[in-house]
């Protein structure tokens, strides 16, 4: 059978299943409360560190565009190139007229560029504004229209954050060439290991002495069954909703030492949304973008949202566009989106889909889904593939959440030689018992953040 979501085949699974401890655990028990820790370990390619601070280099590259700012109290026309002061009566665009446009993200453009703004308000109807720039002074166009106006353009607000794009460029006959470049540099992201530590026993020293091969004894074996399972769903709740964090504490030899905590996608999905570090985040994500972690995800200037909070009853169309957002950007290993939801986020999309027609199907768990109850959405912009996850189930927040993931850009990483293992015989000298301990030092990569997306608050969805 073909595989699911880039990873390897289920055959391949069963074949390599002893390949490492978390891949072991996740094939002997498919339907744990770790899925996403278990579907990271079919991954063959993941680096091992000797770091503890992982960071790897983003950029995400998109077609030149922008949307216009406001000027002053007022709409994004200025008076003036300096762009202090906003237009304050209609204006009437011919072709061939001059006009200046303020924009959130000035580095997109060019002298010569041709731009196109959509979605314009005039004083009666909509439509584009077309024209060619001819100068950029801060964050201001000095844009000559290509085309008349079909009416007044609005100077009112409601034009504020209006898509503005690259169509093309335009150069005189044996002009000069420009010096003004676009450069851009890659941006580095990081993530910490964390340290996992799980302890199995205690054991008392009598216990020890029964009569046959401790190791082999049931007790000792469903103990460390119990410690791995454990171990896995820590592992999961850091992949999912770690915090990223560097700080100290004092151990028990009385010496402050690095603690280190792993952000999960959940602190990414944040920090994309915060956009950059003059807002407040960790990282420089959209540089002069806007911060959109309060923003109404439904308005066109917030299509860049991906922590989505739904506060009241969906339409079908709002389902339709969150779909298509979160196949705006795609890894390349499939077009298809993993997607953890609790038990009353399902019945919602299973409802909507039966009220739709839309066909969701059942991936046989045994040839195709790593023995996992997996369901799939087929949409025009890719498949949704549902896994209810064990951890949103048993939490009444999370029971409405969908956490839509890109498996082809989250990787996990251990340290060299802490990767998932068993170690025996963790008590000190002295004392009287034994016991064993999981241990495992290791991070995840959560690439290109906006390639998931959370969706919180799903109830209902209307017609």
């Amino acid at each position: 059978m073909g595989s699911i979501l880039g990873l390897q085949t289920t055959e391949s699974l069963a074949a390599n299943r002893s390949n490492n401890a978390r891949r072991k655990v996740h094939y002997d028990y498919p339907n744990s409360r770790a899925p996403l820790t278990g579907l990271l370990s079919l991954m063959d390619d993941s680096e091992t560190l000797t770091d503890s601070t992982f960071g790897w280099y983003e950029e995400a590259w998109q077609s030149a565009r922008s949307i216009t700012a406001q000027v002053a109290s007022g709409g994004p026309f200025a008076t003036t190139s300096a762009g202090s002061t906003a237009v304050s009566s209609a204006i009437t665009i011919a072709a061939g007229t001059a006009f200046f446009v303020k924009v959130v993200d000035v580095e997109q453009f060019r002298v010569r560029d041709v731009v196109q703004m959509t979605n314009m308000l005039y004083s009666t109807g909509s439509g584009t504004l077309t024209g060619w720039v001819t100068a950029i002074t801060g964050s201001v166009l000095s844009v000559t229209a290509l085309e008349a106006t079909p009416a007044t353009v609005s100077i009112a607000t409601g034009n504020n954050g209006k898509h503005i794009t690259v169509i093309g460029t335009a150069t005189g006959e044996g002009d000069a060439a420009l010096q003004n470049g676009r450069s851009t540099e890659p941006v580095l992201i990081s993530n910490h290991t964390q340290i996992f530590r799980t302890t199995v026993g205690p054991w008392t020293g009598s216990a020890l002495k029964m009569g046959q091969k401790w190791d082999s004894n049931p007790k000792y074996k469903k103990d460390c069954k119990d410690g791995a399972l454990r171990h896995m769903e820590v592992l999961e709740k850091a992949a999912l909703f770690g915090v990223r964090r560097a700080t100290t504490t004092t151990n028990n030899n009385g010496i402050t030492v690095p603690v280190r905590y792993a952000g999960g996608v959940e602190y990414y999905i944040k920090q994309w949304d915060k956009g950059n570090t003059t807002n407040g985040g960790a990282f420089d994500y959209r540089v002069g973008g806007s911060d959109l972690s309060a923003a109404d995800w439904t308005l066109d200037s917030s299509e860049d949202k991906r922590g989505i909070t739904i506060s009241s009853a969906m339409t079908s169309a709002q389902m339709n566009e969150l779909i298509r957002r979160s196949f705006q950007s795609q890894s390349d290993k499939s077009f298809e989106k993993l997607v953890f939801c609790g038990d009353r986020a399902l019945s919602v999309i299973t409802q909507w889909a039966q009220s739709k027609s839309m066909a969701m199907t059942d991936l046989n768990p045994k040839e195709e889904s790593y023995g996992m109850s997996i369901k799939k959405i087929t949409t025009p912009h890719g498949d949704w593939l549902f896994k209810t996850h064990p951890l949103f189930k048993e939490n009444p927040y999370y029971s409405t959440r969908l956490m839509v993931l890109d498996l082809g850009d989250i990787a996990y990483h251990a340290m060299d030689g802490r990767d998932t293992e068993l170690l025996t015989n963790r008590q000190n000298r002295n004392e009287d018992q034994r016991y064993d301990e999981w241990l495992t030092e290791a991070t995840f990569e959560i690439r290109h953040p906006r390639r998931h997306m959370i969706i919180d608050g799903l109830t209902s969805i209307l017609p």
